[in-house]
């Protein structure tokens, strides 16, 4: 649901924006939501809602000592914003802080706009959300921009920006694009798939690729509906260990359903048959339902304790 406030905050958007969130600044999270304490491995995916370290999904992760990659390169804390979905992992204190190893940031889309309606982006023929919870840098923007985009993604693969950075004005005829989603219709002998409905052509094998979550990279922007990819990835990035025993707590929309409590997190399958719930119940588990989940990881699976029903972003 739209909210007066996310229609006022679109309307300063569209003229012009004081942009906050720069990377180590000394914006502090309340550290509410969280509860995956103890000792042992801990890992979290989601949006940085705080620095004083960082805070993910709640929870405070020391990365003073972390290795930090954007991009799959080597970067440091300071390259880091607010917004920015990661994928963090580390060893928990008794405190319930985590001493961070790892810190990955990779985005979910760069690319130029292609139009603005409202609160609706369409980047490389993708919808991306802006709320009044965005974390924006750069603009005003408009149509023709270069924007990178974090957020979660949806069952329908519109993208709920929670960090949207305008890179430059226009598209150079060298500038790299990226894009992750789902690969379906895949033709290995055309060498082309589709990812939410935008055909990409690629020289390598597609063979592999159908229900893969994959990222793509190019330099040739999207030309007569096809983009042409020079690389593809299949993960993406930003993947968190999975050993039996991790605790984990993940942030995202539920983009499958199978079976009662059975359900897929942003690629990450859950089972949520012995789990607490908090603002719904097992019922509410469907399509499209925001949720924060803390569990287990056991034979790949993410066995939840809590699954928290989060509302609309403001």
């Amino acid at each position: 649901m739209r909210t007066a406030k996310s229609g006022r905050w679109l309307a300063l958007f569209a003229v012009s924006l004081a942009i906050a969130g720069c990377g180590g600044g000394t914006t502090v999270a309340d550290g509410g939501g969280g509860g995956i304490g103890g000792t042992g491995v801990v890992a979290a995916r989601g949006p940085i809602t705080g620095f004083g370290s960082i805070w993910v999904n709640g929870i405070r992760f020391d990365v003073s000592g972390a290795r930090v990659t954007v991009e799959g390169a080597t970067a440091s804390a300071e390259d880091l914003n607010l917004g920015m979905v990661v994928a963090v992992s580390g060893m928990g204190a008794a405190d319930g802080s985590v001493v961070a190893d790892l810190v990955e940031y990779s985005d979910s889309l760069e690319g130029p706009i292609d139009s603005i309606a409202g609160d609706e982006f369409r980047v490389l023929g993708q919808t991306v959300l802006v709320t009044g919870g965005t974390e924006v840098r750069g603009g005003p923007l408009e149509p023709g921009n270069v924007i990178e985009v974090s957020g979660l993604t949806d069952a329908a693969g519109t993208i709920h920006a929670t960090y949207v950075e305008k890179k430059s004005d226009s598209a150079g005829p060298d500038d790299e694009i990226e894009l992750k989603g789902i690969a379906t219709n895949v033709k290995p002998e055309q060498g082309t798939f589709e990812i939410n409905g935008l055909t990409v052509s690629y020289a390598g094998t597609t063979v592999s690729l159908a229900g893969e979550f994959v990222m793509v990279r190019g330099d040739q922007g999207v030309v007569g509906g096809i983009l042409v990819a020079k690389e593809v990835e299949l993960g993406g990035g930003g993947e968190l260990p999975q050993d039996d025993g991790v605790r984990a707590e993940l942030e995202g929309f539920v983009t499958s359903v199978d079976g009662a409590a059975l359900f897929t997190l942003d690629g990450t399958p859950v089972d949520a048959l012995g789990a607490e719930f908090e603002n719904g119940t097992l019922d509410d588990l469907v399509l499209n339902a925001r949720v924060e989940v803390e569990g287990t990881f056991q034979g790949g699976v993410l066995l939840a304790e809590k699954v928290e029903f989060e509302g609309d972003e403001d």
